[in-house]
């Protein structure tokens, strides 16, 4: 097989936002979505009541060349004023961004931002699987088996060499995927079964690939799941209960490592195959599914799914406290709505590919209607934002004299209506690996919860 190059140029806050490019044919048509699809999607009634007495609407910053439109829709739904430059600058109480925010963009402890100072750390596929590497170093490799085997281009490609390689060949020991560090998308990706193979030209990660995938009438699949982390000092957790599953458009063809159409489940990459738009087997037209639907595949067909969750959950912990030692600053002022891919082997074993700063929130279809929009106004509701506050409420919240002190409200539990759990945690004082809390802050992880937790996500009793 021919060499493949990485032409596409990293930029430095590149997200998982899907884009328009033309590199794999034609488009999709585009999909129109309207105030009322968001509405009903909200299950919120055709006309809202007025605010009450003695309350003003709350003020949000999505800014419109950049923010994924379903974030202003809803915002708008919920009774929430859009922010507008004639206002004053610190009237927001909350700021939805793409990219970082700005330094010093928090005036007062009432407001809310969408990203932790230092989540840059997570969102490099190298800094994530240079994290992940260290981790395992301190716990032990059997405790961070969920994360494919990986190595880091250019720094450590002498080391695949000598180790993965087949003696006397060029051959490479199993298949091996090779991403971009900084681009996402599918943009850059190429399978690598030779020596001959690897060739790029910015920072990228080798990864073993997982040859045997979990398959529905043939085609791989993985999930989009969603978590909501709002402190990492102590470590608070939520799990949204629905998500994404992202199909393959061609069949899983282990031989023929040049269709990524076949070993790619990504949207953007999928979306401009022609077989998007047909009928398959199972799968139906497009390549995505609400994650509900999986569980009612899993139900019908007798295999656990609860199991499965249970291992998911942990995962998403331990991955998590990979990362606390490098958020050296956990404001209550931020939280990260992250999007963890997970791909599930032949043997329902689930394996973590990566995590997503920033997961496309874009609007392509009605499965991305009915996961995404609840999601948005789930996260607003876990974070403790009512779209109205009383106007002294507001007055004192931005004024000089309350803009230093430290906010302590903690977030309530999440609704019955709410598609968020109670907070998950590593608790060390129980013989659950991982336990779901009925009170809004998680206990604090600790390194011996490590093993049990390991134990769970392997499938092995605690």
């Amino acid at each position: 097989m021919a060499g493949r190059s990485v032409t596409a140029s990293p930029t430095e806050n590149d997200s998982d936002t899907d884009d328009d490019s033309p590199a794999y044919g034609s488009r999709v048509d585009s999909y129109v979505v309207t105030q009322d699809d968001i509405r009903r999607a909200l299950g919120l009634p055709e006309i809202m009541p007025d605010v009450p007495e003695g309350y003003v609407p709350r003020v949000f910053r999505a800014p419109l060349d950049t923010t994924p439109p379903v974030i202003r829709m809803v915002m708008l739904e919920k009774g929430w004023l859009e922010y507008t430059d004639d206002m004053p600058s610190d009237c927001w109480s909350l700021w939805w961004r793409v990219s970082r925010h700005p330094n010093g963009c928090v005036t007062n402890a009432s407001q809310r931002i969408n990203h932790f100072p230092d989540q840059a750390s997570i969102n490099k596929k190298d800094k994530f699987a240079r994290a992940m590497q260290r981790a395992a170093a301190a716990y032990g490799s059997a405790v961070f088996s969920f994360f494919p085997k990986t190595y880091l281009l250019p720094s450590e490609y002498t080391k695949f060499v000598s180790a993965e390689l087949v003696p006397g060949s060029s051959q490479c020991e199993g298949l091996w995927i090779c991403k971009p560090a900084m681009l996402s998308r599918g943009r850059g990706i190429f399978m690598v079964g030779n020596l001959c193979d690897i060739v790029y030209t910015h920072p990228s990660v080798l990864q073993k690939y997982i040859q045997r995938p979990l398959t529905l009438a043939g085609y791989k699949f993985d999930l989009r799941l969603y978590v909501l982390v709002t402190s990492f000092h102590p470590l608070t957790v939520y799990l949204y209960k629905e998500g994404l599953v992202r199909f393959s458009t061609e069949k899983y063809d282990v031989s023929n490592i040049g269709n990524l159409f076949a070993h790619l489940t990504n949207y953007s990459v999928n979306k401009r195959n022609v077989a998007y738009h047909m009928d398959k087997a199972i799968v139906g037209t497009g390549c995505k599914w609400p994650l509900s639907k999986l569980q009612y595949h899993f139900a019908n067909n007798q295999w656990s799914w609860p199991e499965l969750w249970q291992r998911i959950r942990c995962i998403i912990i331990l991955t998590l406290t990979a990362f606390c030692p490098l958020v050296s600053d956990s404001p209550r002022t931020s939280f990260e709505l992250l999007g963890f891919d997970v791909l599930v082997d032949s043997n329902f074993k689930p394996w973590l590919l990566e995590v997503n700063v920033s997961p496309a929130l874009h609007l392509e279809g009605d499965v991305d209607v009915l996961v995404k929009a609840p999601l948005i106004s789930d996260t607003v509701d876990v974070l403790g934002l009512d779209a109205f506050q009383t106007s002294a409420a507001s007055t004192a919240a931005h004024s000089p004299t309350t803009s230093s002190t430290p906010y302590t409200s903690a977030a309530p539990p999440p609704s019955s209506s709410s598609a968020y759990g109670c907070p998950v945690s590593l608790a060390s004082s129980s013989s659950s690996s991982l336990s779901s809390l009925s009170s809004p802050r998680a206990a604090p992880f600790t390194p011996s919860s490590v093993p049990s937790a390991a134990a769970a996500a392997s499938g092995a009793s605690p």
